[in-house]
């Protein structure tokens, strides 16, 4: 699947980008819109034998390959999930990060989506977004397509109950954001 070949081509991002989510033995992540699985996988290995990585994306032909790769390559801490464009299939309190790379900008009613995911999230759970910058585009951005403003992204996240916590500026064409859910101050 040419998913796999673009993710490992840009910037060798998964060797930059690993290391910043502060993953510890025995996460759990969902990998949201994982296209090819690639991340699923470098983010399995970050998790440990010990942790869980939920590969979700709403196209059946995705699945499909991320299920067969996994199996070929003898993954065990990998779990595939078909979801709906309004159901991630996961369950309450149960993850850790929720990684989204290059698929927040393709997700409609993303304030609504975004509200959906919080009960997911454990205490201290984290949401990162990376996903390609209409600003760090330029010309390219119309030929591209599929980018967004980092200022909107932050702007919806707000909007679906959370708060930033981080963002990295080392990728070339991407925003890379860390958001948690807002905390809320009883009286």
């Amino acid at each position: 699947m040419h998913f796999n070949d673009l993710a490992e081509k840009e910037d060798k991002s998964s060797v930059n980008i690993i290391p910043y989510l502060n993953l510890n033995k025995g996460d759990v992540v969902a990998d949201i819109g994982a296209g090819g699985g690639y991340f699923s996988c470098k983010l399995s290995e970050a998790v440990g034998e010990s942790g869980m990585v939920y590969s979700v994306d709403i196209s059946k032909e995705s699945v499909d390959f991320i299920r067969k790769s996994v199996q070929e390559k003898g993954i065990t801490n990998i779990e595939v999930v078909l979801a709906t464009y309004d159901d991630s299939k996961l369950k309450p309190g149960t993850i850790n990060l929720i990684f989204i790379r290059n698929a927040f900008h393709d997700i409609a009613n993303r304030v609504n989506y975004f509200s959906m995911l919080r009960p997911v999230l454990k205490k201290n759970g984290r949401v990162v977004i990376i996903d390609y910058d209409s600003d760090k585009l330029g010309f390219l951005r119309n030929l591209i397509g599929h980018s967004l403003e980092e200022k909107v992204i932050r702007s919806e996240m707000k909007e679906a109950g959370y708060r930033d916590l981080r963002s990295y500026s080392f990728l070339q064409q991407q925003s890379f954001n860390i958001f948690a859910i807002k905390k809320v101050i009883k009286k």
